[in-house]
């Protein structure tokens, strides 16, 4: 735990939770990153060392991310037409 929290810091994060767990994941972090480079650069760095398998790096995305997300979605609904459609799925 101490050396997520070292790497964390080291990119400008900060460790928040960390959780030892049963299933597909033997680890869970929970990280403050400043960015997504910032997050990117703690799993690379930790990722590289080959102390760990299986690393995976998940972005939390807070309800008013989600909200944002789904306004841009509906907005862009309308210039996706799927392959072999003449026209985009809402003017249909």
């Amino acid at each position: 735990m101490a050396a997520v929290q070292k790497v964390a810091q080291a990119a400008g994060g900060k460790l928040e939770q960390f959780f030892w767990s049963f299933g597909d994941d033997d680890y869970l972090a929970i990280i403050d990153a400043p960015d997504d480079i910032s997050a990117a650069a703690v799993s690379v760095a930790v990722g590289s060392s080959g102390s760990l398998r299986n690393l995976r790096t998940i972005k939390l995305i807070t309800p008013e991310e989600g909200r944002k997300v789904l306004e841009k979605a509906k907005a862009a609904k309308t210039a996706y037409a799927p392959p072999g459609a003449k026209t985009p799925a809402a003017v249909r």
